[in-house]
């Protein structure tokens, strides 16, 4: 029988606590709105958007999926047609 590795204890110890935090707090904070409810302005997230990096979108599509991601370059490539439009 292998002998178990210490870090991974550690590792198990953790997440243990964090579960335990993330229940607690979900638990506490249940009928509470989030944060930044009030819809981003446009300008807002067109500047956030032309900051992207490759790396930054490799990351957006690893983390929240190819098509999710897609479709939103496509919704920022249109705010940047509106606010061209918008100037000429």
């Amino acid at each position: 029988m292998p002998k178990e590795n210490m870090g991974d204890k550690i590792i198990d110890k953790l997440n243990e606590r964090r579960d335990l935090v993330r229940g607690r707090l979900n638990q506490e904070y249940k009928s509470v709105k989030p944060f930044r409810m009030e819809p981003v302005d446009n300008n807002e997230l067109l500047f956030y958007y032309n900051q992207l990096t490759q790396d930054d979108m490799n990351f957006l599509i690893s983390s929240h999926g190819e098509e999710k991601i897609n479709q939103f370059i496509f919704e920022m490539y249109q705010l940047q047609e509106k606010a061209k439009r918008r100037v000429n």
